[in-house]
């Protein structure tokens, strides 16, 4: 038994190998690729270096493929782009429909009436609707936070509602009413303006309201309906102080005091009244005139089914 050297066919690293293993299959210490050990030399010679042989086809040399590129293509993203475009637009142009037929739709009006002030509403489950009179309101902090300063307040001498003991509701006669902001414009002081009302066929129009510097006698209110056909209502007013119980009149808040422009108490009580309007049911209400008096102040209206 003897040595002998040979060569990797794959690398060329010089392998020595036992002549016994003439033929077998080995692996490459270097380039791991299986070879077969040549016949070993009749005698034996250090310096004879054989080639052995591949025991199988070298193995391809590891390459990346290039990614085969066919026709762009637009994402879904791309694609919905325009989609979405037009969607927007019919969104838009929907929007604006819906703004100029409001009136129809919504049975509210769409503008200010010639000569009137627009008021927007708010209906509630029972059908009533509540008139918001914002766009109205020409009196400022007829209702304040208590200990808040002013100026002329509800009364034009610095005399004001609590706003803490009023709150931003009032329920009478199983009507709710939204008041105004406290400390802001929330009171309709009477110019014998008209106030324009929602589209609707209502029962009553009632009013939270009332006089200051003295009672106020036989003020009219004047509902106007659709058709040009009217109702008016002569309704006198007691004084916030001095609850006179007219007809047609009810106390519906007693306060404990009212607040002062300097941030101090009057502490007598002082009252809100509620009036109730019959309207023809049969009619749809366009507006209402208040009466031509600034020492009649106006906090609320809501229309009743």
């Amino acid at each position: 038994m003897s040595e002998f050297k040979f060569a990797c066919p794959v690398c060329g690293q010089h392998i020595t190998a036992d002549s016994n293993a003439t033929g077998t299959k080995i692996e490459c210490p270097t380039c791991f690729r299986k070879i077969v050990v040549p016949q070993a030399p009749a005698a034996a010679d250090p310096k004879l270096i054989l080639s052995a042989a591949h025991a199988d086809k070298p193995r391809p040399p590891q390459t990346t493929a290039a990614p085969q590129l066919g026709p762009i293509k637009a994402s879904a993203g791309q694609k919905t782009v325009p989609t979405m475009i037009v969607l927007l637009a019919l969104i838009c142009a929907g929007g604006a429909l819906l703004y100029a037929f409001r009136g129809k739709i919504f049975n509210t009006p769409a503008g200010p009436t010639a000569g009137g002030t627009n008021a927007t509403t708010v209906a509630d489950t029972s059908g009533s609707v509540r008139v918001n009179l914002s766009p109205a309101f020409n009196r400022s902090s007829g209702v304040v936070a208590d200990g808040s300063p002013f100026g002329a307040g509800l009364d034009g001498t610095a005399a004001s509602y609590s706003g803490n003991l009023l709150g931003p509701v009032v329920t009478w006669n199983n009507t709710t009413f939204n008041l105004g902001p406290t400390n802001a414009l929330d009171v309709v002081s009477g110019t014998g303006q008209t106030i324009s009302l929602p589209a609707g066929k209502f029962s009553a129009l009632r009013v939270l309201a009332t006089g200051v510097q003295g009672n106020q006698i036989s003020q009219t209110f004047t509902v106007t309906y659709s058709d040009g056909a009217t109702s008016t209502f002569t309704q006198s007013m007691s004084d916030w102080f001095t609850p006179q119980n007219y007809s047609g009149e009810a106390t519906v808040v007693t306060m404990a005091y009212r607040d002062m422009g300097d941030s101090t108490r009057d502490n007598r009580p002082f009252h809100l009244y509620g009036y109730s309007f019959g309207l023809d049911p049969a009619k749809t209400v366009s507006s209402v005139r208040l009466p031509n008096n600034a020492n009649v102040e106006v906090l609320a209206i809501t229309l009743v089914p």
